[in-house]
């Protein structure tokens, strides 16, 4: 019976000391924090003024040629337009295909500011834009023609007015060749602020 006795208050001063150990344990996980250093976080910026003001540095103005890839891309004559559905933007672009190898495609966009998409072009019929970037450009040639670009959230489908195209805005392209495209090779042509302006005091 001591035998017992000794033995049940063994196990319940064991039980005791896990309890405390674990509760120990939990008051210190619950304590934890992420040391930041010396970040400061008044002095960080939103992340879509960062983007901008990267695409800034990187862009060129209207009518640069700029390489994109293995080919090389102009964009010019920039200016608004619209039917009767809602305005755009027409440019001018050229693309050279100087390899020997086809380009499947250019993804063509309108850029803005603080919008979480960009405008595509907008389908037309052959006659009023040569230049269909996604019929591919065979090796050894180029091809150029009239694009016009929607603001981003025109989608057409329905009769809701897109937001107003914020600034730095900024027309971009990737051209996708045999293996593909990165994402760190496009090309950014800047779009002039006034021209900004009337494409979206067309927008009503």
């Amino acid at each position: 019976m001591a035998k017992r006795t000794a033995l049940n208050l063994f196990c319940a001063a064991a039980f005791l000391i896990v309890v405390a150990a674990c509760g120990e344990g939990g008051a210190n996980d619950a304590s934890v924090s992420v040391d930041t250093g010396s970040v400061d976080s008044a002095a960080l910026q939103p992340a879509e003024d960062v983007r901008s003001n990267v695409a800034t540095a990187e862009s060129q103005p209207m009518g640069s040629s700029i390489d994109i890839n293995d080919y090389r891309a102009i964009v010019e004559s920039p200016a608004v337009d619209s039917d009767e559905e809602s305005p755009f933007l027409s440019v001018t672009v050229r693309i050279d295909n100087p390899s020997d190898e086809a380009i499947q495609f250019a993804n063509i966009g309108l850029r803005c500011h603080d919008a979480n998409e960009d405008g595509g072009p907008l389908s037309v019929p052959a006659e009023l834009s040569p230049l269909d970037s996604t019929a591919g450009i065979p090796p050894s040639s180029f091809d150029e023609g009239l694009v016009y670009l929607l603001l981003p959230g025109e989608g057409r489908y329905d009769d809701t007015i897109p937001p107003d195209c914020k600034t730095p805005a900024f027309v971009v392209m990737d051209i996708v060749g045999p293996t593909g495209f990165s994402e760190e090779n496009v090309g950014l042509w800047a779009i002039p602020d006034e021209l900004v302006a009337d494409l979206n005091a067309a927008n009503i």
